[in-house]
């Protein structure tokens, strides 16, 4: 992870690293662990690892559940985009998806207009990608001027670096590295919990479109596995609350996982609620007996002990 900080970060790191006896070293990455908190829920830098950020508009685009694109004004206040054509903002989604924001123009036609002739793509494709522009910067024009907001370069459509984006899949995938790299599991816990809280629903819900499903199904699988390892964390640093709930919650989507079906039992066990012990035993026996199994050997045994 890189730790390219502002000059106020890194001296408040030396400050902590005197207060505390760690090193400079720890003291940056605890540091940067709480900004990216903070920033993860409340739309910010896109970079938000980097030192500098292009100055003028910012828009926040929230990818998970239905896209929801925001302009954020100079004084704080957020406005909702309105899209008059939907493939205007299947435009938009696609460069907030693509590796550095940008795609050209073949690689947007042949996941927007797919199967659709080429009289229908000259027609359509240079007026839907203005739209997009000008959908992005109505609410900028009286008081940044005509933004491009989706720029072109060497044949190449991006989302024009200038502009300030908060984009919550970058985000998302930020914390979770931040999180593989960090040294303290109280600080992974930190940034991991920020990352769940991100993610309310399936990326981009209602487009079901072939170029959606590879993101889709990378981060949910990301996402998972951050649950797994909040509840492995959680319990071991004694938030047992937080543990439940990040093992609940991962079987409302993988029903079938046993070893959460016990690390549940498991915090029930520690809480003296041997009647929900049981309750979640039985739940994990009726779902295997559609697969025509038993719970493993372990589990058998871990759950008599648990019980006795």
């Amino acid at each position: 992870m890189a730790l390219e900080l502002d000059d106020d970060l890194e001296a408040l790191a030396r400050r902590l690293a005197r207060q505390t006896g760690e090193s400079v070293r720890q003291a940056v990455r605890r540091s940067l662990a709480e900004r990216l908190s903070r920033l993860s829920a409340d739309g910010g830098e896109t970079d938000i690892l980097a030192a500098r950020v292009p100055s003028g508009p910012a828009f926040e685009v929230r990818l998970f559940g239905h896209p929801v694109i925001f302009r954020r004004a100079s004084n704080g206040e957020r406005h909702e985009v309105s899209w008059r054509l939907r493939r205007s903002m299947a435009v938009l989604v696609y460069l907030a998806l693509a590796p550095g924001h940008r795609a050209s123009k073949d690689e947007l036609v042949e996941s927007l207009w797919r199967g659709e002739g080429p009289d229908a793509i000259q027609r359509n494709f240079h007026p839907t990608v203005s739209d997009a522009r000008r959908s992005l910067a109505t609410d900028a024009r009286a008081e940044e001027g005509d933004i491009p907001t989706i720029a072109h370069r060497d044949g190449v459509y991006v989302l024009d670096p200038a502009i300030r984006w908060w984009i919550d899949v970058d985000v998302f995938r930020r914390l979770v590295h931040a999180a593989e790299e960090a040294e303290e599991p109280a600080i992974e816990l930190r940034l991991l919990e920020s990352a769940w809280r991100l993610v309310h629903a399936p990326l981009v819900r209602g487009f079901d479109a072939d170029w959606v499903a590879g993101p889709r199904d990378e981060l949910h699988r990301a996402w998972l596995a951050a649950l797994r390892r909040i509840g492995e964390l959680a319990s071991q640093l004694g938030r047992h609350e937080l543990a439940l709930d990040a093992w609940r919650r991962l079987l409302m989507e993988e029903p079938f996982e046993e070893q959460a079906h016990l690390e549940v039992m498991e915090l029930y066990g520690r809480a003296g609620r041997r009647d929900l012990v049981r309750r979640q035993y039985v739940k994990l026996q009726e779902l295997l007996t559609e697969l025509d199994v038993e719970p493993a050997p372990k589990t058998q045994e871990r759950y008599l002990d648990l019980m006795r």
